[in-house]
């Protein structure tokens, strides 16, 4: 027993999913926000704003074994501060948070992001498309996430690459069930 007496555990590798259409099943789901990290923790550099993106994290993994990507699918979508008028820029009550229109909350005081009705409705429907790509039916809840999971659910995803922070950064931009050919895709950033 010579190698496992002496074997060191290692961190293990996680092989990304590339860019393309991949088709995959869901292997996890987790409800968070845009201010913790995937395992609960508070994020250590938070924006001055205090409203976090509700979030549903979910974990992938091709079903040819070309690996898995870990996504986070966004509940809201917030006003950009190059978007404002004149008007707005002229008032004074906005303010730049990393590209986020944000203002003053009346009743906390806190610079909160302003909320896009057009954007949150593509992060709905991201969210929608993706349970819809699952197989689960019109009016199934996070919580049937489970059946999909149970019964390895097969559906593609297409696998785009973006820049982030000056770093590559892979995300899911489309959720189709397995074998349909096109899907609605968001260049949305929450």
């Amino acid at each position: 027993m010579g190698k496992l007496t002496d074997y060191k555990s290692k961190a293990p590798e996680f092989q990304q999913l590339k860019e393309g259409d991949h088709n995959v099943r869901l292997v996890s789901y987790k409800p968070t926000d845009s201010f913790h990290n995937y395992d609960g923790t508070l994020k250590e550099n938070l924006p001055e704003f205090t409203n976090p993106t509700e979030q549903l994290v979910i974990t992938v993994v091709s079903t040819s074994n070309k690996g898995g990507i870990t996504h986070r699918l966004n509940l809201d979508g917030y006003v950009r501060y190059s978007e404002l008028t004149d008007k707005e820029l002229k008032s004074g009550k906005f303010v730049d948070i990393n590209g986020y229109a944000c203002s003053q909350d009346p009743k906390t005081k806190d610079l909160v992001r302003i909320t896009d009705e057009k954007r949150t409705a593509t992060c709905e429907g991201m969210l929608d498309q993706f349970m819809a790509a699952t197989g689960l039916p019109v009016g199934s809840g996070i919580d049937d996430l489970d059946v999909a999971i149970a019964e390895k659910r097969e559906f593609s995803v297409k696998v785009t690459k973006e820049t982030y922070d000056d770093k590559p950064q892979y995300r899911i931009s489309s959720f189709k069930k397995a074998g349909v050919m096109k899907a609605v895709e968001s260049d949305i950033d929450a």
